[in-house]
């Protein structure tokens, strides 16, 4: 009896006599054949109207009420999904827009749509937020930068020697003279996409699960970033500038090197000068990301921060080319890598319930996802809310603590 949709006649009932209603058995369950998909179907108009026609109110209202606890259940074990004779129900809004609540239409004509929607929106606000896999995808996130750094370490020593190697050939770096300045542009770009998506993030209803989200694709990108820089070497782009090929021997060295690159974020405002690490952007990374978050989880009226996000995106990007910090290939590879793996991750977490059958494959050819989102209920609600605790609220805790601990020392 774990699944009421496959529950038989008799199994109904034994529920309405477990929940005090033995007297409608022979009505509901003999007379009227209702197995456990007509039990999920009935309304309370089913159950006043002819030819069930309950006459006593109460009864009517309980047993209503019992049959909506029933289909929430329902939809609990299947993680937001129903099943009605075969047919899945789906939201009707895209991943861009506001989800206000995830409708269910179906076939049966007998289910009334808003309280079948009203069980959804209910369930959908009580999201489990995880904040332990969000503490994992911190982690995983600072691994991945971790072995980024390092990797900039070892692959400096073996940049390729600027006399021997000049440039390579770039439709930038052919046309475009280097602006000394750029990099400023670009990495205040990254920084105002960042703090942008932080302030986005921490008002969402639904922070922690947008966080555990972010890293966990930072994470990855980075540790994609990591095995690229360390299989090719590109000649350094710059010409101007020359590239400290230091020779860092043990691994402390290399250690402390790796931190100072961590803690300065890889950037040149913090006094960094590294090279060796053209394949592909990490730049262009953070601010794509940043980018595709901010317009996914904003709502669609909000034009005007989609079209500044996308700028600043897109400016970034250019000034990181015209400051010759990167070849053509390495901002445009980065920008498809970061994209694709934006919207294939979300379409995956969005459909989760669709590939329940594909479960194994699933964990094997996307194991951290797989991960991250087994509990995943789909579509993530634009919800916002205020995160921080009201000054009042907090001052009557406060003073509540006080006159507690006035008492325990008297």
């Amino acid at each position: 009896m774990d699944d009421p949709t496959k529950w038989s006649c008799n199994e109904v009932s034994n529920w309405l006599k477990n929940n005090g209603f033995q007297k409608y058995c022979q009505l509901i369950c003999v007379e009227h054949q209702i197995d456990g998909q007509g039990l999920l179907s009935l309304t309370e108009n089913d159950l006043k109207q002819s030819p069930i026609e309950i006459r006593v109110l109460g009864d009517v209202k309980r047993l209503t009420h019992l049959i909506k606890s029933l289909k929430t259940k329902c939809v609990g074990k299947s993680n937001g999904t129903v099943l009605y004779n075969g047919v899945i129900p789906m939201p009707r809004q895209t991943t861009l827009q506001m989800v206000e609540r995830i409708n269910a239409p179906t076939d049966i004509s007998d289910i009334e749509c808003n309280e079948f929607d009203l069980n959804i929106t209910q369930l959908s606000r009580n999201i489990d937020p995880e904040k332990g896999k969000a503490g994992l995808a911190v982690l995983y996130m600072i691994f991945g930068l971790l072995c980024t750094c390092y990797s900039i370490v070892v692959v400096q020593a073996k940049a390729p020697d600027q006399q021997k190697h000049p440039p390579l050939p770039d439709i930038f770096l052919n046309y475009f003279p280097q602006i000394s300045w750029a990099h400023k542009v670009s990495e205040g770009a990254v920084l105002s996409l960042m703090v942008t998506w932080i302030i986005i993030a921490v008002l969402n209803k639904h922070r922690w699960i947008l966080m555990r989200r972010t890293f966990c694709l930072l994470g990855t990108m980075y540790l994609l970033r990591c095995v690229c820089i360390l299989i090719t070497q590109l000649p350094v782009p710059e010409t101007n500038v020359i590239c400290d090929r230091k020779n860092y021997t043990d691994f402390l060295s290399r250690a402390g090197r790796t931190l100072e690159i961590f803690f300065g974020a890889g950037m040149k405002v913090s006094g960094l000068k590294t090279c060796g690490d053209y394949m592909f952007s990490g730049h262009t990374v953070s601010m794509t990301m940043f980018n595709f978050f901010i317009t996914e989880y904003t709502p669609k009226k909000m034009c005007y921060v989609h079209i500044l996000s996308w700028i600043g995106n897109l400016v970034g990007m250019f000034f990181i080319l015209v400051g010759h910090g990167h070849y053509s290939i390495d901002v445009f590879v980065a920008f498809v890598f970061t994209s694709r793996l934006f919207c294939y991750y979300h379409t995956l977490a969005n459909n989760i319930n669709l590939m329940s059958r594909d479960s194994k494959r699933t964990k094997i050819w996307f194991p951290v996802f797989s991960y991250f989102e087994s509990n995943s209920t789909g579509v993530i609600p634009l919800e916002f809310e205020w995160p921080f605790t009201s000054w009042t609220k907090l001052k009557n805790y406060l003073r509540g603590y006080e006159i507690v601990s006035s008492k325990d020392k008297s």
